[in-house]
């Protein structure tokens, strides 16, 4: 369903929200004033936005009200990437790091039921630009720019498999 289309960024702070519907852009106020967004993700069901900013936070709205319905806390560092598995029940996000730590690199993963940090996955050594879900096996892969694709175990919260870009 392409009725809402959502778009950010650090220029324009804030979320808008366009409504295909109406042929109407409406703007979050309260969403990533500072930096703005660095990504956004609809639920499957088109009810739900789920955001990532450059200032770290992650949250969900709910598209209707454009109110922020929860907001998930433990990354360290600008969000790079994100991805929601709604059948799980897991938000996953990467990090650009910053200049605190290394360690700043990082998968963050979350249960959406439980509003808890699932895992904090270290092994990536820039930054973390994409998060991927294979739903049925409840695994997480990530992309950094390090050149390296890494598989991992939402159950163990452990690396699985690394593979390294040659060339």
């Amino acid at each position: 369903d392409l009725r809402y289309i959502a778009y950010g960024s650090s220029g324009l702070g804030g979320i808008h929200i366009y409504d295909s519907n109406t042929k109407t852009a409406t703007k979050i106020e309260e969403a990533h004033k500072l930096l703005g967004a660095s990504d956004l993700k609809f639920s499957s069901d088109g009810k739900y936005l789920i955001s990532g900013s450059f200032d770290g936070e992650l949250a969900a709205w709910d598209v209707e009200s454009k109110k922020k319905i929860r907001s998930f806390k433990g990354s360290v560092g600008p969000i790079a990437g994100l991805n929601i598995n709604f059948d799980n029940g897991f938000l996953a996000s990467g990090t650009m790091g910053s200049t605190v730590a290394e360690s700043d690199y990082a998968v963050n993963v979350w249960d959406i039921n439980e509003e808890t940090a699932k895992c904090k996955l270290l092994g990536h050594q820039l930054t973390v630009n994409c998060v991927a879900f294979n739903k049925k096996n409840r695994l997480v892969f990530s992309g950094s720019r390090d050149g390296t694709l890494k598989v991992w175990s939402i159950d163990s919260c452990k690396e699985i498999m690394s593979c390294i870009s040659i060339g």
